[in-house]
């Protein structure tokens, strides 16, 4: 039997229990962005961290004022902050056809300074006009003011800035159809103003082929992931996400056989050519769809060995079903700003542990569903 006191006490919990309710439901959930996040006119984006801050340039083509500039805290509000080019002098734009003009703007940031790589193309239907060229702008503050555009090169065009962990700097771009047969990387002078060396073939043997904006993992990066796998003469391999073949040739002269996927088919030929150029025999590229690709290869499991070649939300269970027993899995995980690489081991027929490596940051592999979000 309660005493009065006992009952008092009782009944003011539930009380504060009822009162509490209410409030607990309408608590909101984590609110869930839709896409696209920034509507409109914003084609080819591409982005860069500074900070705390994101910032984003898109193409503008023959519109002025020109390669409009965006800003974010968190890759998903956005507002426009400013353009690269608002004076005429510094480009002019009048004479380009409808739909040229200035394509693929890549930024990037580097010891304080940001870096905006673009191309300018003019290009008419029946190819008759076919001109193309990269440039490099740069400035302090994202705000501006810009540097005058230098011209990097006559040819090509999707430049992509990149700099060594020895500070040194190159670019990456497209050659170009009908000329072009692959793409092209060369090294640039420390204010990227000019070309230090002859720009360098990612070639695929003479075929018609210009890969738009394809992303690499830095090879520091790769080495680590090929370490912590710990890749055995005697085992079998299997890589989501080919690329130009890099990591399968480093898998392979590890392993016995490796079996590697990709699902854009220029890449795919440019990586069995480059393969096949150099001896590597043991490794089999297999050109599959997106979807296919994130369902691995079950027709060829188990796997001693399985890389991921890219970036994903999460790990498929599907894929860790295809290790053997003692079988490793190497993937970077997680979404902007924070992923990590990290290992999984099946440790018996329904078990696997896993451990974080290092933290990364690199592109989504394509085919993989990203997890799901509250919407309210």
């Amino acid at each position: 039997m309660l005493s009065i006191n006992q009952l008092k006490i009782l009944i003011s919990i539930i009380f504060l229990w009822l009162l509490a309710e209410p409030v607990h439901a309408q608590c909101p959930a984590p609110k869930a962005y839709t896409n696209p996040v920034i509507s409109g006119f914003f084609p080819d984006p591409s982005v860069v961290r500074a900070g705390d801050d994101y910032y984003c340039v898109n193409s503008t083509f023959e519109y002025f004022p020109a390669i409009v500039i965006s800003h974010s805290k968190d890759l998903v509000n956005w507002q426009q902050v400013g353009h690269v080019f608002s004076k005429s002098e510094d480009l002019d734009l009048s004479y380009f056809f409808d739909g040229m003009g200035i394509w693929a703007p890549d930024i990037s940031y580097f010891n304080g300074d940001f870096y905006i790589f673009y191309c300018l193309v003019q290009l008419s239907k029946d190819r008759s006009t076919n001109v193309r060229g990269n440039y490099m702008v740069k400035s302090k503050s994202i705000y501006g003011p810009w540097s005058k555009p230098v011209q990097i090169t006559d040819f090509g065009s999707d430049p992509s800035h990149f700099v060594d962990d020895d500070g040194e700097h190159y670019m990456l771009f497209a050659a170009g159809i009908p000329t072009g047969n692959g793409t092209k990387i060369v090294k640039l002078n420390r204010e990227c103003t000019k070309m230090v060396e002859e720009p360098h073939w990612m070639e695929t043997e003479g075929k018609k082929a210009a890969p738009e904006g394809p992303h690499m993992l830095e090879p520091k990066v790769e080495a680590r992931l090929l370490q912590e796998l710990q890749v055995q003469r005697h085992e079998k391999g299997l890589e989501i996400g080919t690329g130009s073949g890099f990591m399968a040739a480093l898998l392979a002269h590890r392993a016995m056989q490796v079996f590697t996927l990709e699902c854009r088919p220029a890449l795919a030929h440019m990586a069995r050519e480059s393969l096949r150029r150099n001896g590597v025999v043991n490794v089999k590229v297999l050109e599959v769809s997106a979807a296919e690709g994130a369902r691995g290869l079950p027709g060829e499991a188990p796997f001693d060995v399985i890389l991921l070649s890219g970036s994903v939300a999460e790990v498929p269970r599907t894929l860790l079903q295809q290790l053997k027993v003692g079988g490793r899995l190497a993937a970077i995980v997680g979404e902007l700003p924070i992923m990590r690489a990290r290992l999984f081991t099946r440790v018996g027929d329904d078990a696997w542990s896993d451990v974080d490596l290092f933290d990364t940051v690199a592109a989504r592999l394509e085919g993989f569903g990203e997890p799901g979000r509250f919407k309210f």
